[in-house]
């Protein structure tokens, strides 16, 4: 008589897991695509010099990565109830390799979602590479500007042409206040 395997239990219907990755990817794309929106404004407070809508972007940019990581954390959530009846790796799984595993529709649905999401963090990551770029240079420019007033108002003359503070003589110099 052959022995009979019985099928594992449907972790797919079980969990709500096409559901709850759908509401998941939606929710990041969500984020960040008002990060994306964020970096732009952050590059015209920086080139306009508007110090208080910087701090504006700063601190909305601040909130929605909190967002980003309890959404990264829920993930990370969903990966470990899959991983328990599955061959997944918790620390390494993705949404899309979660997504292989459902039955279509929903596995290229998914999968097309994830795409599309990865494809918006990546244009995001090079909006703010291209900001930090930007604000590197800018504060290499203000250091710059700094260092000649510094070396123009250097009566003592202690600033080296590279701008740098040279250490000399010490300079004595004495007011006399009682006459």
């Amino acid at each position: 008589m052959a022995e009979s395997v019985s099928p594992q239990p449907d972790i797919v219907s079980a969990a709500g897991l096409p559901e709850r990755l759908r509401a998941l990817l939606a929710e990041l794309t969500r984020a960040y695509t008002a990060m994306e929106s964020l970096a732009e404004s952050r590059q015209r407070a920086m080139s306009g010099a508007d110090l208080n809508a910087l701090g504006a972007s700063v601190q909305q940019e601040n909130q929605i990565v909190q967002r980003i990581a309890a959404l990264d954390e829920e993930r990370a959530s969903i990966v470990r109830l899959v991983a328990q009846e599955s061959r997944l790796d918790p620390a390494t799984t993705t949404i899309t390799q979660l997504a292989s595993k459902l039955p279509e529709p929903w596995q290229s649905e998914l999968t097309d979602e994830a795409r599309r999401l990865r494809v918006l963090i990546e244009r995001v990551q090079r909006v703010n590479a291209a900001g930090q770029l930007a604000a590197d240079k800018l504060a290499r420019h203000m250091q710059g500007l700094i260092q000649a007033a510094e070396r123009w108002h250097s009566h003592a003359g202690v600033y080296g042409r590279s701008g740098a503070v040279r250490t000399g003589a010490p300079v004595v110099t004495a007011l006399d206040c009682t006459t």
